[in-house]
């Protein structure tokens, strides 16, 4: 299912689930698209025949199998392949850390980061305002630190790059975690109305993953390491540096999601 998430006078971005909870995203303009992550190729295809579209260019987050798995079933349409290098004998432009692209029309800036998946790009579309983020930057969340050393440092520093921009910027991330991510920033902030009135959306429709910069930064807790009463929740002192503070959030994250997904087993074997 494809939603409208924007548009304006020669450009209109839909989002489109795909896989389990995977989000793909179409660019389209003048009877063409580019597609950010090829996650699923059938889904892309009906997108295209759909809106009678021409496949021109596919920007790749990073090479995670959940995000290329597409680019060879959509092989033969021809498109360009933009993405880190990692891509192999897809990619026909290797992209690099703070580069500033035209794709077809559009001036696109790059904010790299290798604390994800070792080599992940987000790609920052300047006319429209739009990030997409790929697996760095969810709504409401952060995506998982490679078990590598210096690879939170990385992320941490990626959402700092991502705080400097407009505060009007999309956020588009690869995954539709919304509604857990929330939940776990409630067990921090939970007398947050942001947070919660982001929730409550959040659960009764389907699909408002997307949020401006300004709504991450009042209900994401990774972009608000200076606020005290998560340093409270996560027994640090109140002068904690950020950077500590953001990497304790990623260890409790961890242990968020490991007893979320038990509770959710639990309600399985049930049922």
């Amino acid at each position: 299912m494809a939603k409208r998430i924007y548009k304006d006078d020669c450009l209109e971005v839909f989002q489109v689930r795909a896989l389990k909870d995977n989000l793909v995203y179409m660019l389209v303009f003048q009877g063409k698209a580019i597609c950010i992550d090829a996650s699923d190729g059938e889904a892309i295809r009906e997108f295209l025949a759909e809106k009678q579209l021409k496949l021109e260019v596919i920007a790749v987050t990073h090479c995670d199998y959940d995000h290329t798995q597409g680019l060879k079933e959509l092989k033969d349409l021809d498109a360009a392949v933009l993405g880190p290098s990692c891509l192999d004998k897809y990619v026909t432009q290797e992209v690099q850390d703070d580069e500033e692209l035209i794709v077809e029309q559009f001036e696109v800036a790059t904010i790299g980061c290798s604390g994800h998946s070792g080599n992940d790009m987000m790609y920052h579309f300047l006319g429209a305002k739009i990030l997409f983020t790929g697996d760095i930057v969810f709504g409401a969340g952060c995506g998982r630190a490679r078990d590598e050393e210096g690879a939170a440092d990385d992320i941490f520093d990626a959402f700092e790059r991502v705080k400097q921009l407009d505060d009007q910027t999309i956020i588009c991330g690869g995954h539709d975690y919304l509604v857990k991510n929330l939940e776990f920033a409630l067990t921090l902030l939970p007398e947050n109305p942001e947070v919660q009135a982001r929730l409550n959306k959040a659960r009764d429709a389907d699909g408002a993953i997307c949020a401006t910069l300004s709504e991450e930064k009042g209900t994401n807790v990774f972009m608000m390491p200076e606020n005290e009463d998560i340093k409270r929740k996560l027994g640090l002192e109140i002068n904690a540096e950020p950077r500590a503070v953001f990497k304790a959030l990623l260890s409790e994250k961890q242990q968020f999601n490991k007893s979320y997904k038990e509770k959710a087993e639990s309600v399985e074997e049930e049922n």
